[in-house]
């Protein structure tokens, strides 16, 4: 059932507040850990909710080790807690796609995507996923067209075996690699908490 742009920020609003802190993740969606300064979850407010949307209001900084961080975690406390969902990091566009088992192929009118991007795959409106694929790997563009892609799980490597029809929602992530100690910023507004696909 689609929501007005009133529900959604209603829900958005309530909602919002029980996230209090982020996370940082792995590519395997892995809680990072480790560093001297240590790394910890940092505490993140909100803007308000307008069209739908919602993001952090400002700049979160974490200390993180030598790592490859792919997402920010959703949480509601400092350590411990509940794990209330992620967000891959760049700030990208969410595309739904319709997979098709008999070729591994992918299409979605226009994505702008492109080879060896990387993206995760996520089920739309509780679906589950199309067989063969899983919303906690972080795959690789292949075989891209204007209208079509593949996903592989190393870069330019085999397209994964879709084993079942479906629709899903794809997400270009931009992982950031640390070949040492450093500090990872995600800056404001690069979060969306977003409904406008319900």
């Amino acid at each position: 059932m689609p929501l007005t742009d009133t529900g959604r920020n209603g829900l958005l609003t309530s909602g919002a507040a029980a996230i209090t802190h982020l996370a940082l993740l792995d590519a395997t969606l892995a809680e990072i850990s480790g560093g001297s300064p240590a790394y910890a979850r940092q505490a993140v407010s909100w803007t308000a909710a307008s069209g739908g949307v919602r993001d952090n209001q400002a700049t979160v900084p974490f200390d993180v080790p030598a790592t490859t961080i792919a997402a920010a975690g959703f949480r509601d406390a400092l350590s411990g807690g509940n794990d209330l969902g992620w967000a891959p990091l760049g700030a990208h566009t969410a595309l739904v796609a319709l997979a098709a088992a008999g070729t591994d192929t992918l299409t979605s009118y226009a994505h702008g995507l492109a080879n060896d991007q990387r993206v995760f795959a996520f089920d739309l409106f509780a679906g589950g996923l199309p067989a063969g694929l899983a919303e906690t790997a972080l795959y690789w563009i292949v075989a891209a067209t204007t209208d079509t892609f593949q996903l592989a799980t190393s870069q330019g490597g085999a397209a994964v075996n879709v084993t079942g029809d479906g629709e899903l929602v794809v997400q270009r992530c931009s992982p950031q690699t640390f070949a040492a100690q450093g500090l990872c910023e995600i800056q404001a507004g690069q979060l969306d908490l977003d409904l406008r696909m319900v």
